[in-house]
């Protein structure tokens, strides 16, 4: 894609608003992001067809229904990154506590949370970091075990391991990629997270609160604060 293109996708805040609705990995019908960007329907149409256009989101359908997506995580991590630095029409996600405290960014955790696991991988030695990623430096540690994290799959896989994502409410680097991804699955296929019906954030359960706490040492301060 060219600058430009990404220029033309972003640069409007109906299509912005859009892109954010989908960055929590979702498949989500037309009426759905019109509604979320404030637009009607034929609106939202019109935007839709020119994101497609662009090859930022493509159109699953099921049946009668149609519902769209991201083509990729790497476009997630371009819109995370860009808001990072901008507001790119973020002014009503900002003012929901619970999307900064914690969110999906496509696949990966993202805000507080995902922030708070990535320091604490990067403290307990299990993660190092160079200049755009993170890399394993510990591969035997018990988190990836209690995790069910199998590594050797993971890379394996032709999407970059640990990939640094600048997080656009906390403006520093948290874990993406196919770790990011795998931490994010097992935190919510053990029950430890549960994603809202609404948005796209993220709420700790009980049993995700004692693990942070006594696996990760993440603070009673900063898991209490959701």
């Amino acid at each position: 894609m060219y600058l430009e293109d990404f220029g033309k996708a972003v640069g409007h805040k109906s299509r912005a608003a859009i892109l954010l609705a989908l960055i929590g990995g979702k498949a989500l019908p037309a009426s759905e992001l019109a509604y979320r960007a404030k637009i009607s329907n034929q609106t939202a149409s019109s935007h839709l067809a020119i994101l497609e256009d662009l090859n930022m989101i493509f159109v699953r359908q099921c049946g009668r229904h149609r519902y769209y997506e991201l083509v990729d995580h790497d476009i997630a991590d371009a819109i995370e990154a860009l808001a990072s630095k901008l507001k790119l029409g973020l002014r009503d996600e900002k003012v929901s506590d619970h999307l900064r405290y914690a969110r999906f960014c496509y696949d990966h955790l993202a805000g507080v949370l995902g922030v708070s696991i990535t320091i604490r991988l990067l403290e307990k030695g299990v993660l190092g970091a160079d200049t755009d990623t993170f890399k394993v430096v510990d591969s035997q540690h018990s988190v990836f075990e209690k995790l069910e994290i199998d590594l050797e799959c993971l890379g394996r896989k032709r999407r970059l391991l640990a990939p640094k994502c600048i997080d656009w409410s906390e403006r520093v680097p948290h874990v993406a990629g196919s770790l990011g991804a795998a931490i994010a699955v097992s935190l919510e296929k053990q029950k430890m997270i549960e994603r809202s019906k609404e948005d796209r954030s993220v709420k700790i359960t009980r049993k995700g609160y004692i693990f942070l706490e006594r696996e990760l040492n993440i603070s009673r301060e900063i898991l209490n604060n959701q």
